[in-house]
């Protein structure tokens, strides 16, 4: 029998045994045609399905996408193993200018119980790229390959509740790289079961009303691989389309790949912890004891059976702390050591007057923690003043672009709309206290752009840019704190029609004692590593990189062009000794295939902060 036959007999036994009209088959361009489509079941009135307003995070950043005109009303009990949904998402419908890239967080939807379904089970959620479906006008897209996905196990608890807010599920932005939930374009958000739990599976709920989105194929059905028109599908009363949504930020600059968190631990599960300020309410100073004690919740280095804000109040009687006035550096190294000394932590600190941006961005990755403290200057004439200072908790970096990302004890910026990342998304408001982020899975992180080149009187210092610029009111808080000696020369009160700059006055760096090994290990020289020919070279799809360490150290492993400029990041971390093997598939940092030509790849090793001390280059050949 041809295989045109075989594709004809088993187009036909399909249409016969599954019953949906007019479908397109949008693997090869073929369709079926003209056969009984699906009757959607209305939701049984005793469950009082009441419209959901779930979302209590707003700002400029922050959008939600939906379709749906949040009544849900039908389902649809015939769900097998590979069936699903496929709703077009466009970022465009968000607020502002540019939307990209745009940084996805969570994907809402309701499941119904019904009667009969079992839990629990599991779904798979695939983001897909567009393809243009040429049977469709020029509006239409209909999805492709698939970007990303994550399979999760819903149990009976996520099903539809009788609040009616759908569950929020959490892309896995923390443990799965940064850019991979980072799009420059609208995609398609899918959700299939898998099979990989029991029968019946239950149903996602569909909205009562019209279709609401730009063109009726913006929304597909899925059935064994093949997609089907949504107005093609159903019979009437027609729903509406799949209660399905898409969480994230705009223009968001963290999607850059360059980009390194503090990673989630036992005791800080969303990365750094984020704990505040003002939650006494007896002080306005005591921002230097708590961007101390995120770092030392983050090593898990508090007194048994201490919660944040106890730790604070410990380390501000520890660091002699004014409530009106704040801590002296000096004060904090002393109170830190006694600290260290009478609790038996085996950890040290290091101070950096006037700290290299690099250094600490390097030391960062490098299991050190970092506590800033900025001062505010302003220019009067030709002279500079000072009105105050305050401490935040390094984060995050981008080295590449000098970004830096800041737990501030003063403002939880990110979860107003400002430039950062929050976690979870739709976490409650804070109450009055400020205790919410006492629960370290809360943060908000905020990012800033930085210059390591500013001058004041003639000291080359690192500077955080445009920090408060969405509300400025809230510098005026930090007037008079935080002075050094030799700094009240030039205080000067905070003057809110006049330019702030803020500035990186010291580095506090907290880090677990080095043994003896360690430190003979610190020490690194050429005899320590080598750099092996990549093979095979030339190379197409595929190249190894191997090198050898003789000593744990901090290692990067960068490609660079033929002009010198860096596409690609394929390690930066501690690393021990050993053999180690690295694969490049000739792509760059955005996953986009590089031109065929000449590449060179740097391997550079070097002691805790210190990363580039020694380096190695070789040269390869990517041919297409």
């Amino acid at each position: 029998m041809s295989k045109k036959l075989v594709l004809l007999f088993s187009l036909a036994l399909w249409s016969l045994w599954f019953g949906i009209g007019n479908a397109k088959h949008l693997d090869d361009g073929s369709s079926a045609s003209d056969v009984q489509k699906i009757k959607a079941i209305p939701i049984s009135p005793d469950r009082g399905v009441q419209p959901s307003h779930p979302f209590t995070i707003s700002g400029e950043r922050f959008c939600v996408i939906q379709y749906d005109n949040d009544s849900p009303r039908w389902y649809f009990p015939g769900f097998d193993t590979g069936w699903g949904f496929a709703v077009y998402m466009d970022p465009q419908v968000c607020e502002g200018q540019d939307p990209y890239p745009f940084k996805i967080t969570d994907v809402h939807f309701h499941l119904y119980d019904f009667a009969g379904a079992v839990w629990p089970v599991e779904i798979r959620i695939n983001i897909r790229g567009l393809d243009k479906d040429t049977l469709c006008d020029t509006l239409c897209f209909s999805p492709e390959r698939i970007l990303y996905h994550q399979t999760s196990t819903i149990p009976i608890d996520s099903s539809y509740n009788t609040l009616g807010r759908p569950m929020n599920l959490d892309l896995d932005s923390l443990t799965n790289p940064i850019s991979a939930c980072c799009f420059d374009t609208s995609f398609f958000l899918e959700i299939i079961f898998t099979g990989g739990t029991s029968r019946p599976f239950p149903s996602l709920l569909m909205t009562d009303g019209i279709l609401n989105f730009p063109d009726t194929c913006h929304a597909w059905f899925l059935k064994d691989g093949v997609y089907y028109e949504w107005s093609e599908v159903w019979h009437h009363p027609f729903p509406g389309c799949p209660i399905m949504r898409m969480t994230g930020y705009t223009n968001s600059v963290d999607c850059d790949p360059c980009w390194y968190w503090k990673p989630d631990n036992a005791t800080a599960p969303s990365g750094m912890p984020d704990f505040d300020q003002y939650q006494f309410g007896d002080s306005s100073a005591l921002d230097v004891p708590t961007a101390v004690a995120n770092c030392l919740w983050w090593f898990n280095e508090a007194p048994e059976d201490t919660n944040p804000s106890d730790l604070i109040r410990l380390l501000s009687t520890y660091f002699d702390t004014d409530p009106e006035s704040g801590t002296s550096v000096d004060s904090l190294q002393i109170g830190l050591g006694r600290y260290f000394t009478d609790y038996a932590f085996d950890f040290s600190e290091y101070t950096y007057t006037q700290p290299d941006f690099y250094e600490m961005a390097d030391s960062l990755r490098s299991y050190q923690n970092i506590i800033l403290i900025l001062g505010f200057w302003q220019l009067d004439g030709d002279s500079w003043h000072r009105f105050g200072g305050h401490a935040v908790t390094l984060t995050g970096v981008c080295s590449e672009s000098l970004w830096v990302g800041l737990s501030d004890p003063a403002v939880d910026g990110a979860e107003l709309g400002w430039q950062g990342r929050a976690f979870p998304l739709g976490h409650p408001p804070h109450p009055d206290d400020d205790t919410l982020h006492n629960n370290s899975i809360y943060v908000s992180h905020e990012i800033y752009a930085s210059d390591t080149c500013f001058i004041i009187d003639d000291d080359t210092l690192w500077r955080i840019k445009d920090f408060y610029d969405a509300d400025t009111s809230l510098l005026s808080h930090f007037e008079g704190q935080n002075f050094q000696p030799g700094q009240m020369q030039y205080f000067h009160s905070y003057e809110s029609s006049e330019s702030v700059y803020t500035v990186v006055e010291y580095a506090i760096m907290i880090c677990p004692k080095l043994t003896a090994v360690e430190e003979e290990e610190e020490i690194i020289t050429f005899e320590d590593f080598q750099l092996f020919q990549n093979h095979p070279n030339p190379f197409n799809n595929e190249t190894i990189i191997k090198y050898t360490l003789s000593k744990s150290c901090h290692v990067s492993l960068f490609i660079y062009n033929i002009l010198g400029q860096k596409v690609k990041t394929l390690v930066m971390e501690y690393q021990k000794a050993g053999v180690k093997t690295v694969s490049w598939n000739g792509k760059d940092e955005k996953g986009k295939d590089l031109s065929s030509g000449i590449y060179f790849y740097q391997l550079s090793a070097g002691s805790i902060g210190k990363v580039g001390e020694i380096t190695q280059t070789k040269r390869m050949l990517l041919l297409k």
